[in-house]
């Protein structure tokens, strides 16, 4: 996806991205050692929230137009990385496929 407001290379200071990825890390580590029904049972500050797609703004709709993940009608699956980041995917068949990140609250309505 080119549209840096919807990729880790969009965070623009050299140690908050560096910030990003450390936690990103720990997030995805800890999403291993669980289920995706037991993470999804956790708070939205630690496990995940379903948004409906039409909740993102257009701008977002419009870069995850292409994907053939998403459709009119899908929920997307958002992670909190940090305070500041989201993580935003599907979870399809066992697999997290992670399609954007939010890294300026520009993806949806906070």
């Amino acid at each position: 996806m080119s549209n840096g407001n919807f990729s880790p290379d969009g965070i623009k200071d050299k140690s908050d991205r560096l910030k990003f990825y450390e936690e990103f890390k720990k997030k995805m580590k800890d999403l291993n050692c669980k289920t995706w029904r037991d993470f999804g049972k956790e708070s939205k500050k630690t496990g995940y929230e379903s948004i409906p797609f039409k909740q993102f703004t257009k701008s977002m709709q419009t870069s995850l137009k292409n994907t053939n993940i998403v459709s009119p009608d899908s929920k997307l699956d958002v992670i909190r990385v940090t305070n500041q980041y989201r993580v935003i995917g599907k979870y399809l068949t066992g697999v997290y496929y992670i399609i954007a990140y939010d890294i300026n609250f520009s993806a949806y309505k906070h």
